[in-house]
C-alpha cells in the first residue's frame, strides 16, 4: 500500500469528518455559534491527529523498518526460537503490518518489551507499535497518550492454587483470604485482583 494512497485515504476520511459535523449543526439554530466553534475546534484536532500519523508514517518509510514491540516472553504470541528471532501470534501481527507498509514482512525490527516498559517505549519512539498482550482499558485510552487499535484477542483472568493448601475448581476469590498471590507488576490483572480483595474485605499478600 503506498504512502500517496494512504494520504488519500485520510484525506477522505477528514472530509466525510467535516461534512458529517456540517450537518449535525443545522439541527441547532439556536446554539449556532457554540456549534461552528466546537466543530472547528473538532476539525482542527483531526487534522493535528492525521498530521500526527503521518508524520509516523512518513517516518517509516524514510527509515525502510517497522519498529515493532512485543512481549519478552508470551507462548504462543511471542517467543524467540533457537536462531533469536520472534515467534507467534503477535510476531506475525508486527509483519502483516511491515507488509501493508513496507510490502516486505523482514523490514522490522522486533523489540522484547515487560510491561513496566511497553508504554514508555511507545512514548519515547522507541517503538512505532505495540503488539503484545496489553488490555484496552478507559484510562489506559484517555491517560497513556496513544491510540488503541483494534483488540485482536480476547482472554479472561482465573486463579491458579495447589489442591494441597485446600483450594479446588469451585474455589473462588473469597477462598484465597490469608494467601500470597503473585502476578505482573504494572498490569490490569494486578489492579482486578486488589480490587476484588478491597471489595469482599479479605487480605492477600501480592507479590509481583
Amino acid at each position: 500500500m503506498g504512502k500517496h494512497f494512504l494520504f488519500k485515504l485520510l484525506a477522505v476520511l477528514l472530509g466525510f469528518t467535516l461534512v458529517a459535523t456540517a450537518c449535525g449543526d443545522d439541527d441547532s439554530s439556536s446554539d449556532s455559534a457554540a456549534d461552528d466553534s466546537a466543530a472547528a475546534d473538532d476539525a482542527e484536532d483531526t487534522v493535528e491527529a492525521t498530521q500526527g500519523e503521518a508524520d509516523l508514517l512518513d517516518a517509516i518509510q524514510d527509515r525502510g523498518s517497522l519498529n515493532c514491540g512485543v512481549s519478552t516472553v508470551s507462548i504462543g504470541f511471542a517467543v524467540q526460537d533457537s536462531d533469536g528471532i520472534y515467534q507467534g501470534f503477535d510476531s506475525d501481527f508486527c509483519r502483516a503490518t511491515a507488509v501493508a507498509i513496507l510490502g516486505d514482512a523482514e523490514a522490522i525490527d522486533i523489540i522484547g518489551l515487560t510491561a513496566a516498559e511497553r508504554f514508555t517505549a511507545v512514548q519515547t519512539g522507541q517503538v512505532d507499535l505495540l503488539h503484545r498482550n496489553t488490555t484496552f482499558t478507559q484510562s489506559r485510552d484517555s491517560d497513556v497518550g496513544m491510540d488503541f487499535g483494534p483488540t485482536t484477542y480476547f482472554d479472561g483472568q482465573q486463579l491458579m492454587a495447589r489442591v494441597g493448601d485446600g483450594f479446588s475448581p469451585s474455589s473462588g476469590v473469597a477462598d484465597i483470604d490469608g494467601a500470597v498471590v503473585c502476578t505482573n507488576a504494572g498490569t490490569t490483572t494486578e489492579k482486578n485482583i486488589a480490587e476484588a480483595a478491597d471489595l469482599l474485605g479479605i487480605t492477600i499478600t501480592l507479590n509481583t
